[in-house]
């Protein structure tokens, strides 16, 4: 049985855990939770519609984080990280978007991060938006109906 409070699984990936990336790479707590949201993506929960929550999450904090440092694009320099973006990245096996972002929380570049969350946002609400479709009792067309694709919600 795991450990909900000191070691939740939701939190580790290939014998790594987000607070020991958050406490390496020296992240506040505005982009120490958009890391660990990042991280847990798709690990709570499980369903498209948790994925999507926990990125909108993670973009919050990234917003509330460029209010607070509105003139600097990268405002850190995180070649001292004894553990390396591509380590995080293979760990907690991401890809795409979710790769990029954080590429980005390691260099503190918080445009490209939040472009990065945003643009995974899109892609998971495209994947749950409704289908129109016709009711195949009236293939003619005039009654449509929407649904969400089985198992995406």
């Amino acid at each position: 049985m795991s450990d909900m409070v000191n070691n939740p699984p939701h939190y580790q990936r290939g014998g790594m855990e987000a607070i020991d990336v958050i406490e390496n790479w020296g992240l506040g707590m505005h982009l120490g939770n958009a890391l660990k949201y990042i991280l847990r993506c798709g690990y709570k929960g499980g369903t498209v519609a948790h994925k999507i929550e926990d990125l909108r999450k993670a973009l919050w904090y990234v917003n509330r984080a460029t209010a607070r440092v509105p003139l600097k694009r990268h405002f850190y320099d995180s070649g001292l990280a004894l553990i390396s973006a591509h380590d995080v990245i293979c760990a907690f096996g991401l890809d795409g978007p979710l790769r990029h972002a954080v590429d980005a929380i390691q260099s503190r570049d918080l445009v490209w991060l939040s472009n990065q969350l945003s643009l995974e946002i899109k892609r998971l609400e495209a994947e749950v938006s409704p289908v129109l479709t016709t009711h195949p009792a009236f293939p003619e067309g005039g009654v449509t109906y929407s649904y969400y694709p089985e198992g995406k919600l």
